[in-house]
């Protein structure tokens, strides 16, 4: 740590997973420190110089730090659901979450001798182990975080400041393009009215859908990984063992499972009566697992969960349930190559099933189509689906359960707000143009001169950008970072 000995006195911005166009925008910048799992890189004669976190107890005051262990591990333990996307061999994971803490506790020691005063992060949000010890850590220390959000509307980044837990989470609200929202909500909605998937949620196709070829490109991806192991030396990750083939394997069978129980409960048409007197409530479930419920669910990560506080909440009527159709998607893509299987099977199987219907949930299939219903007595509930911007941007509520970046668009009602679901308002399920104008207000000013082209590939291959936006990104990154080296340096 001699290398940053004397560096507190200087105020730095720290930026965390920069890929390759980020990383050379600030290559030369003193005031820019890159973040990674492992360690740090100061710029220092000329030149990046990588110097790995370590536990630095004899040049520093840990008593002042206020690290509470305590609150190490409850962060580790309430981010479970990623664990087990992530981290094979359960039996380890207390070995797992030792080796955690003590990580955790090196880098609050870097980013305090650093003088780190916010970090932006090359990702929407937290939802790997490395970028998760980071916002740890910075929660400890009380560092900003801002995560360049790749929003549904078309693909770029909105930068979203986070001073704690995600329900702190906010738009930044800084003008750092010069990229206005009116026309693009507006192709956006008509999107919508011509009953189109946003361009970039996730295609559904013959290849990522069968389960015989998932079985294939399986094997396929395990002997590349294999093989890029052994050519490179890749050295093995010291903090977990990742699923091994054989536990990939059993996730794409209980996915098959599922989707074939499903199939057999599922109704086409549910007997619903156009009534505003008896409101039917409509889980609109995510795609898991994924950030959109762990973390950006907040208190709520599971259906189960969401259902059961229906239920304790005072709802007696019957409760549908719409599958999220990448669900069915055995394999991931990225950039229109497959890399890895979706392991949809770690949250979807057939006892999960079997306990929505012990609840009182009732299936509908992916041909039911919310809109066909817009006049009748349906009240869609999500956790954090895109499907509650959508419907406020056409004068229509949605209740949510989590702490989407879009939380505060009117037409949304909060879980949290509502004491009782024995008497739902009937206001709630009709339309209302207040509503609608509202929303297209708050969305476009939201948005406005407020993103990032995402030349940056984060969240999504945007299917809007060219190469011609290359500099067009750097530029407005390099906005993004000029303000906050006004407000966090000066």
């Amino acid at each position: 740590m001699e290398d940053i000995a004397n560096i507190r006195d200087n105020k730095k911005i720290g930026f965390a997973f920069p890929g390759k166009l980020a990383y050379e925008s600030f290559l030369e910048d003193k005031k820019i420190i890159y973040i990674f799992g492992n360690s740090f890189e100061l710029y220092n004669k000329d030149k990046r110089k990588k110097i790995f976190y370590e536990f630095d107890f004899n040049n520093i005051d840990l008593e002042s730090l206020g690290i509470n262990i305590p609150d190490i591990r409850k962060e580790i333990n309430n981010w479970s659901t990623l664990w087990t996307r992530w981290v094979g061999e359960s039996y380890r994971y207390e070995v797992f979450r030792e080796k955690a803490i003590f990580h955790i506790s090196k880098i609050i020691i870097s980013l305090y001798k650093l003088n780190i005063s916010c970090i932006v992060f090359h990702t929407s949000v937290a939802h790997h182990f490395d970028s998760f010890c980071i916002y740890n850590a910075c929660k400890l220390l009380k560092i900003p975080c801002i995560y360049l959000y790749s929003i549904v509307v078309n693909g770029d980044l909105l930068p979203l400041i986070q001073t704690s837990t995600i329900e702190s989470r906010k738009p930044l609200g800084e003008n750092i393009s010069n990229t206005k929202y009116e026309l693009i909500i507006q192709n956006f909605i008509t999107n919508l009215k011509d009953k189109k998937p946003p361009q970039t949620n996730p295609k559904r196709n013959k290849i990522n859908t069968n389960f015989y070829l998932s079985i294939f490109f399986l094997f396929y991806l395990e002997i590349k990984h294999i093989t890029y192991k052994i050519l490179f030396k890749v050295p093995k990750n010291k903090f977990y063992n990742e699923h091994n083939f054989l536990s990939k394997l059993n996730m794409l069978f209980e996915q098959r499972k599922y989707i074939k129980y499903y199939r057999k409960l599922e109704i086409e048409k549910p007997n619903i009566t156009n009534s505003l007197e008896s409101p039917k409530l409509i889980i609109f479930a995510h795609y898991q697992p994924e950030a959109t419920t762990m973390p950006e669910g907040g208190d709520y990560i599971s259906h189960v969960d969401v259902i059961l506080s229906l239920r304790l909440k005072g709802y007696k009527d019957k409760i549908y349930y719409k599958e999220h159709p990448a669900s069915l998607m055995y394999l991931y893509e990225m950039e229109n190559k497959i890399s890895d299987i979706t392991r949809v099977g770690i949250h979807r199987y057939k006892e999960y099933l079997n306990t929505l219907k012990e609840i009182g949930c009732e299936f509908v299939s992916q041909k039911f189509k919310v809109e066909n219903y817009n006049s009748s007595n349906i009240l869609p509930v999500t956790i954090c689906g895109g499907i509650a911007l959508e419907r406020s941007l056409e004068g229509l509520r949605t209740i949510i359960f989590g702490q989407p970046w879009f939380k505060n668009i009117p037409g949304i009602i909060h879980v949290d707000s509502i004491n009782s679901f024995k008497d739902i308002n009937p206001e709630w399920l009709l339309p209302d143009y207040q509503i609608e104008k509202n929303a297209k207000i708050w969305l476009e000013r939201t948005l406005s001169q407020k993103t990032i082209t995402n030349r940056l590939k984060i969240g999504s291959e945007n299917p809007f950008i060219k190469k011609a936006n290359f500099k067009e990104t750097q530029d407005e990154l390099n906005n993004l970072f000029d303000i906050l080296k006004k407000y966090y340096l000066d």
